[in-house]
């Protein structure tokens, strides 16, 4: 309450133009700052009944898994002393059900394993958490902007092993994202994590993140601008995007200065948008090293509390 209150006072004596919140607690923030200024102006955002339902994993899960979204089967351990009653197959992934980037997300290979990981004492192993089927195979990313359920605006990826972002086109990925917007008639922006079984090629929804995610800037330089989309729609502008996706990697700074050094067969291998991005570090890199420094620091005490990356 206190963190909203300071917020309308600086929006009113800053003379503020929108507020953008970046993550679920500072929407739930903004929802209760307006409160304090009715007419503040703000980045479109979920009610916190979509909020709730979509960015606790477990209620994402029970109330779509009837919905016809294919998930991994999932169950949730809310006592350590009842893991016999479940019925596991290993490995399988733990992960805590309202923790978000990553954070708890730990592959097991056995039951003894699991039963080292509960007793162990770590920052995430206490339940209640929820234990899913390991899915092999590609990561992907759908992201979406929606107002009142309808979709405006949404771009798919793949992580490819070099570190890039291939961005492309999936059908029946998109009308998987497109049904949950509809059903909760959400507004703002989403990014469900899936991944592609390379057993049998089948698409599995892991989650819901409904809020601004990591590569929003690789969708801008593959050329939806959410966070302008976002901004648009807030000012009654008209919401342009392409229903156009062709299919393009945007490679990272690392893989790109590789490409860079490999001399000219290199050089050929490299698009526009990926160009940009490394030219856009280039001259201001500091908010990159930033970037790179703290998301090496996260890692650093995922590890030491127990988790990782989905992989």
């Amino acid at each position: 309450m206190k963190a909203a209150r300071l917020i309308a006072d600086h929006y009113r004596s800053l003379g503020i133009d929108m507020l953008i919140p970046v993550d679920t607690a500072g929407i739930r923030v903004a929802r209760l700052a307006q409160s304090f200024l009715p007419g503040m102006s703000t980045f479109p955002m979920p009610h916190d009944s979509e909020l709730s339902l979509l960015d606790n994993k477990w209620t994402f899960y029970q109330h779509f898994r009837h919905e016809g979204i294919p998930f991994p089967a999932t169950v949730l351990l809310e006592r350590s002393n009842r893991l016999s009653q479940l019925e596991l197959r290993f490995p399988l992934m733990i992960k805590p059900p309202d923790l978000e980037d990553g954070k708890g997300v730990k592959k097991l290979a056995s039951l003894d394993e699991l039963r080292r990981y509960l007793s162990g004492g770590t920052l995430y192993s206490k339940p209640p958490l929820l234990l899913q089927e390991y899915v092999p195979g590609t990561e992907l990313g759908l992201s979406m902007l929606a107002h009142d359920g309808e979709v405006l605006a949404w771009t798919l990826q793949e992580h490819t092993k070099t570190g890039g972002l291939l961005f492309t086109s999936n059908h029946r990925i998109l009308e998987l994202g497109k049904s949950i917007m509809s059903a909760t008639g959400f507004t703002g922006l989403a990014h469900f994590d899936l991944m592609r079984d390379s057993r049998n090629g089948e698409v599995k929804m892991l989650e819901c993140n409904p809020r601004l995610w990591g590569t929003v800037r690789d969708s801008m330089l593959y050329g939806v601008n959410f966070l302008q989309l976002g901004m648009d729609l807030a000012m009654g502008r008209e919401v342009r995007c392409s229903s156009d996706h062709p299919d393009l990697l945007c490679s990272g700074p690392y893989d790109l200065l590789k490409r860079i050094l490999a001399g000219r067969r290199g050089w050929r291998e490299i698009n526009h948008p990926s160009l940009q991005g490394f030219v856009q570090v280039l001259k201001d890199p500091l908010p990159y090293l930033c970037f790179e420094l703290q998301d090496a620091t996260k890692k650093r005490a995922k590890v030491r509390a127990g988790g990782c990356r989905y992989q």
